[in-house]
């Protein structure tokens, strides 16, 4: 079979990561710095392949391998969180779905290897993509998001402070009257966060910020939107 051919394959058996960093560096296909060839060419080519099946084999592959892979663990983290930037802005919607696993793994792995001081400015960029998408159309996507957004504030290395700041200050484009998920999503963030990490500045939830954030999604048009901002409401008072 040609080459060509051989890239059409949907089975993560045939995908293979490279087992040490450093080798390829001299390739044409190689750049410098983090990014998806640093997993080695098959990776790359497969995660960049026209077929989206191709494309979640390849993550499915980085999943199961990435702990093997040796080398500088910083540029591999990095890596990873490149390839999950990439993969974060597919447009199919498994792709993302499956690299929601890889943000859980990523985290996990590499939260053993690094100081939190390196961990949470990349991870944090990649909470300001994964935000916005608990208030997409697709209720799979949105769940799941909600979940992967929690799973990351939950993490000791990068804790809910960051993920606070950027549920209170991201502005998006199609808020209003009636694109109100993105408001609503960010919303049940704010109220899980504040029932399971409580009101303090030092991890980003202050009351007043909270409560100036919720304050005007009492008179929004959507009743679910109001609803959520009952609901948070509810848990500050619980709390206080």
């Amino acid at each position: 079979s040609t080459p060509t051919k051989q890239l059409m394959f949907n089975e993560d058996a045939e995908i293979k990561l490279i087992d040490r960093v450093g080798g390829d560096t001299g390739a044409a296909w190689y750049k410098e710095g983090p990014g998806p060839w640093v997993f080695g060419k098959m990776f790359l080519d497969t995660f960049t392949s026209k077929e989206w099946k191709t494309r979640v084999a390849a993550l499915r592959v980085l999943i199961r391998d990435v702990h093997v892979v040796q080398g500088d663990d910083l540029l591999l983290y990095k890596s990873a969180c490149a390839v999950l930037t990439l993969a974060f802005g597919d447009k199919v919607a498994q792709v993302y779905l499956v690299s929601l696993e890889l943000l859980r793994k990523t985290l996990t792995h590499f939260a053993t290897k690094l100081d939190p001081e390196f961990l949470k400015e990349p991870m944090n960029e990649l909470m300001a993509t994964v935000i916005p998408f608990t208030g997409k159309s697709q209720e799979k996507v949105r769940n799941e998001s909600f979940k992967a957004v929690l799973f990351v504030a939950r993490q000791p290395a990068v804790g809910p402070a960051g993920i606070a700041e950027l549920t209170l200050t991201q502005k998006s484009k199609k808020d209003g009257p009636k694109k109100w998920r993105p408001l609503y999503g960010r919303l049940k963030i704010l109220a899980q966060m504040v029932f399971e990490f409580k009101f303090s500045d030092s991890n980003g939830l202050a009351i007043g910020a909270i409560m100036d954030f919720a304050a005007p999604a009492f008179e929004h048009q959507n009743e679910q939107v109001r609803k959520a901002a009952v609901d948070l409401f509810v848990e500050a008072y619980m709390l206080e």
